[in-house]
């Protein structure tokens, strides 16, 4: 009997033990998790403790701190973004505004002829038709689109569909399409409206950069090229091409936005885009 007691106050004094270091050592991951979350550090949580059940809590709590700092880091991406889109936006708006404005004044001067700044105004207020359309287009299209079912669907017809839309764009800017497909039908599981969205936004931007040639090759392995010649793209402007409101200085139209478009557009279907530069010539990709 004396020996049981013993043994039973032995162990009670180890779980004693064993519940202070615990504590402790819980205070302290409270304290370090509290420093940790109020700074901008990257640390994680650390402890000398050989207990395995707190062992596994710490590496359950770093597992989150690690998710929880990824999001924080998106979230300011995404605020370093909206800044950035407004203020493109503002700078767009603004430029054709002033303009009309300066034309309204100079229409009040005697002795002008109104006709020729009449045409100017109508201009610009078509500049800013197109861009309040495409930032309707970006903030609604996606979310439309990710509703409609896919269902088999041959490429080469619906790019050849998309390029004769354009008949009147390219006979405006001189530009005789070099288009090649293959004899056979590429046929794949994709949103027909979803794909030829995706077509036309690359071929409406390579006519904003286009300044010689203008080909479209399809291959059997589902692969579609856009290439066009250019001067208006260098390698900084490629690392951006595909940027949300991303203008290059020059363009026929500055708007980044179909771009933008057509790489979410493709890459919800499945499909991959990439842009490259090569002597000049721009080049951008799909894959499905």
């Amino acid at each position: 009997m004396g020996i049981l007691l013993i043994v039973a106050f032995i162990l009670i004094i180890v779980l004693l033990g064993k519940i202070i270091i615990m504590k402790k050592s819980i205070s302290s991951i409270s304290k370090m998790l509290n420093e940790i979350l109020e700074s901008d550090s990257n640390m994680l949580i650390t402890s000398s403790t050989t207990d395995k059940t707190i062992e596994e809590f710490i590496r359950n709590l770093n597992t989150e701190l690690k998710v929880l700092k990824k999001l924080k880091l998106e979230f300011q991406n995404g605020n370093q973004d909206l800044r950035r889109t407004i203020t493109n936006i503002s700078h767009d708006i603004r430029t054709p505004l002033t303009a009309i404005r300066g034309y309204v004044d100079l229409m009040s001067e005697e002795g002008r002829s109104n006709k020729k700044y009449l045409s100017i105004i109508e201009n610009k207020l078509f500049e800013m038709e197109a861009l309040t359309e495409e930032l309707y287009d970006y903030t609604f299209c996606l979310d439309k689109y990710r509703e409609e079912k896919c269902e088999d669907v041959v490429l080469n017809e619906v790019l050849e569909e998309c390029i004769g839309s354009f008949y009147a764009s390219f006979k405006k800017n001189g530009i005789i399409p070099i288009v090649e497909m293959p004899p056979e039908n590429v046929v794949r599981r994709l949103n027909k409206n979803v794909l030829y969205r995706a077509f036309e936004n690359i071929i409406s931007n390579s006519l904003k950069y286009s300044e010689g040639d203008f080909r479209i090759f399809l291959s059997s392995d589902g692969t579609t090229t856009f290439s066009n010649e250019t001067s208006k793209i260098d390698r900084i402007v490629l690392a951006s091409i595909f940027d949300r409101f991303y203008t290059v200085e020059g363009a026929k139209k500055k708007s980044g936005i179909g771009l933008s478009i057509a790489k979410q557009l493709v890459e919800m279907s499945g499909g991959s885009i990439e842009a490259t530069l090569k002597n000049g010539n721009l080049s951008i990709k799909i894959k499905f």
